[in-house]
């Protein structure tokens, strides 16, 4: 009933760029997967469900960014990241800041990097490009019992961008 249900549990780990079906959140482009996320979930409008693998968790990554960057994004958080005082203030960090998107200033997608997988957790750089410059955040989803879904342990991932060269990344993009 209240449980996502998404087939294909798996610990494999993409060495290229899944396929992908991308998404526009105004100026955000993010992915989607039939196979992979998000599909409709039964407990949250907001928050997709993912498959149980480091796939879904990657789709789970790029969605949340989505999330993140629209007007909702505090009560997106409550649904997608699990309960911490590291969301507590990274919410409160955010409260009074724009939220809005403007042509050609909104970063995107560009590649990942995989760094732990374990059956209950998934950490991984997501990178980001806008223009010449490339930025990641590091990522740890873990697998919540409850729901059966990815939800962002933010309490173990760092939400901050930080400047990176992304020529060892796996190519992941829109275009």
């Amino acid at each position: 009933g209240d449980v996502c249900d998404v087939p294909g549990a798996n610990n494999t780990i993409p060495t290229s760029g899944p396929d992908a079906d991308w998404q526009a959140n105004i100026y955000f482009l993010y992915p989607t997967s039939p196979e992979f996320g998000p599909v409709a979930n039964p407990s949250s409008e907001m928050w997709g469900c993912f498959q149980n693998s480091p796939t879904g968790a990657l789709f789970a990554a790029g969605n949340l960014f989505s999330g993140f960057g629209g007007e909702d994004y505090a009560e997106f958080a409550q649904e997608a990241v699990v309960p911490s005082a590291a969301l507590d203030a990274w919410l409160a960090d955010r409260l009074g800041q724009p939220t809005g998107q403007s042509p050609g200033k909104v970063a995107q997608i560009a590649g990942f990097q995989f760094l732990s997988v374990t059956e209950t957790a998934v950490t991984v750089n997501l990178g980001f490009r806008q223009d010449d410059l490339e930025a990641i955040v590091v990522l740890t989803f873990v697998w919540d019992d409850t729901t059966q879904n990815w939800l962002l342990a933010a309490d173990e991932s760092n939400l901050v961008f930080a400047v990176a060269d992304l020529s060892s990344y796996t190519p992941w993009s829109a275009s």
